[in-house]
């Protein structure tokens, strides 16, 4: 029995491991977007009509600011990192 729980234990390590990868990988390449909707949201409900318009234009930007940096090098870079690591690309 207890070998059966060793081995459940390890099976879930690594399905964790790689579940870990998967939700960097996720947060990496939409972090600008996330954090763009979150401060356009807050400034939209917060800042009356002005504020509305200030975060729609935030949230817009965000959006664009994504595309670009899933682009760019450093973005690139850190993503093959992430891919080698966690053995993504098996």
């Amino acid at each position: 029995m207890e070998f059966l729980l060793i081995i459940a234990g390890v099976i879930l390590l690594i399905a964790l491991y790689f579940i870990f990868g998967i939700f960097l990988k996720f947060i990496w390449g939409w972090l600008p977007l996330i954090l763009g909707v979150i401060s356009g949201v807050a400034i939209g409900f917060l800042g009356g009509w002005v504020g509305a318009i200030i975060g729609l234009i935030l949230v817009i930007g965000s959006i664009n600011f994504t595309n670009s940096w899933q682009d760019s090098a450093l973005y690139l870079k850190f993503e093959d990192f992430i891919e080698k690591k966690f053995y993504f690309k098996d």
